[in-house]
């Protein structure tokens, strides 16, 4: 069984690396880390690309949450190396 983490975000950079934190303790590590970032003005997106192991997608900020979470599930498997 694969499993895959996905997040939506939006100007979620002041909680963001608490989050990064908590996957990367996960006892059974997600296959694949997918953020769907809707326009953040902070720094979100460099947050999660600076952890090395989150395919970053970067969206309209008018984009809903229901068209964000389908382009994240839509996304292609991971290129991003794990550790």
């Amino acid at each position: 069984m694969q499993v895959s983490a996905l997040l939506v975000s939006q100007n979620g950079a002041r909680w963001l690396p608490a989050v990064v934190a908590g996957v990367d303790q996960q006892t059974h590590a997600p296959d694949q880390l997918i953020a769907v970032d809707t326009g953040s003005r902070d720094e979100s997106v460099s947050i999660l690309r600076r952890s090395g192991r989150w395919d970053v997608r970067q969206l309209a900020g008018v984009t809903s949450y229901a068209d964000s979470r389908g382009t994240g599930a839509n996304m292609p498997p991971s290129t991003v190396e794990r550790p």
